[in-house]
């Protein structure tokens, strides 16, 4: 048994030992052994009995919360801060909305967030220090996630309860669609800086559920497209052109998902065909919605191209001429 492995178990005797000691509640030692040092994924038993505290007290909850926080901190072991991450997240995507609120609420009402771990380093070895930046990615990918839920006025996990039924107005959907980008660009760096190519198994848990977030993602992304595809011949000119320039951010950021996916070596959940029942519809949505905001703008296409084609470069002429204002009678070309 490696050196390292044996100090491990040692810390997390002796954290048990703190929890017991200092608590008047089971639920700081259930929390130190769902967060062991080892690189196994947590035991379902151990997050079974922390939903169940926090879904049977207020107390309980903001108990469980600070625990998590105080142990996310003070913690300099990658595995250790991982595993209160993936205990976040899960919390976020499973728990109630008390439990959401409880965890959000630093990011919702001041704009600081306890994921904020930029300083966080693990420098045990060179592949720990490595392993410690795909930590501090991660913590941004779940502190975008609420950044996003907050812009969305509600919680990204899926629940039909919760799907909005009307299409939110002019710039009310821009901000949505600006949000839901760059928690799609985040979710890329996420998934691209992953270390070992998701062999390690705790490594692995949290990249399962950045996936299951994207199919969430990219259906939201799709429902606002498809809102605006009905209304966009009532935009002015400058909404448009706002909505033109958010919408081909995004796209760019969907065909960094696409690429990543298509080349991905990861296991079979991680292929591109599961994805295959969004990605068609979302392709084919973004191509004609930024077709008929060209339209409105006045630019038409000089390249042909099929709805499932995935190039979002083209070369574009303006629908007037420009002679009148061109001595030498040449149309400029603009690239998009």
């Amino acid at each position: 048994m490696k050196v390292s492995r044996i100090v491990g178990i040692l810390k997390d005797k002796a954290a048990e030992c703190r929890a017991i000691v200092r608590s008047l509640s089971q639920i700081h030692v259930t929390i130190v052994r769902a967060t062991r040092h080892n690189e196994s994924p947590m035991q379902e038993k151990h997050v079974d009995a922390i939903y169940l505290a926090c879904s049977t007290s207020r107390l309980l909850l903001s108990s469980c919360v600070a625990e998590l926080k105080r142990r996310l901190r003070s913690t300099h072991n990658w595995v250790v801060a991982l595993k209160c991450l993936i205990l976040i997240h899960r919390l976020l995507q499973e728990g109630d909305f008390i439990i959401q609120d409880q965890l959000s609420i630093d990011t919702f009402t001041t704009g600081r967030s306890y994921l904020n771990l930029d300083g966080f380093r693990d420098t045990s070895t060179a592949m720990t220090w490595q392993l410690s930046s795909w930590v501090r990615c991660y913590a941004r990918y779940i502190d975008q996630w609420l950044c996003t839920s907050r812009a969305m006025g509600r919680f990204l996990d899926g629940r039909s309860g919760d799907r909005i039924t009307g299409a939110p107005a002019g710039s009310e959907a821009l901000r949505e669609l600006a949000a839901l980008g760059e928690l799609l660009a985040v979710t890329c760096e996420c998934l691209q800086g992953a270390p070992g190519d998701g062999k390690i198994p705790v490594v692995w848990e949290a990249m399962r559920l950045v996936l299951m977030d994207t199919w969430q993602l990219r259906e939201e992304v799709l429902l606002r497209l498809q809102d605006l595809r009905e209304r966009i011949f009532g935009l002015r000119p400058e909404e448009a052109a706002e909505f033109l320039s958010t919408i081909e951010s995004v796209g760019a950021q969907e065909l960094a998902f696409r690429t990543l996916m298509m080349e991905s070596r990861q296991p079979g959940s991680l292929a591109a065909w599961e994805f295959a029942h969004v990605t068609d519809r979302l392709e084919d949505c973004l191509v004609s919605v930024m077709e008929s905001l060209k339209a409105i703008l006045g630019f038409r296409s000089l390249i042909v191209r099929k709805p499932s084609e995935s190039r979002w470069n083209e070369i574009i002429l303006p629908e007037k001429s420009f002679t009148d204002s061109n001595e030498d009678g040449l149309l400029p070309l603009l690239l998009i």
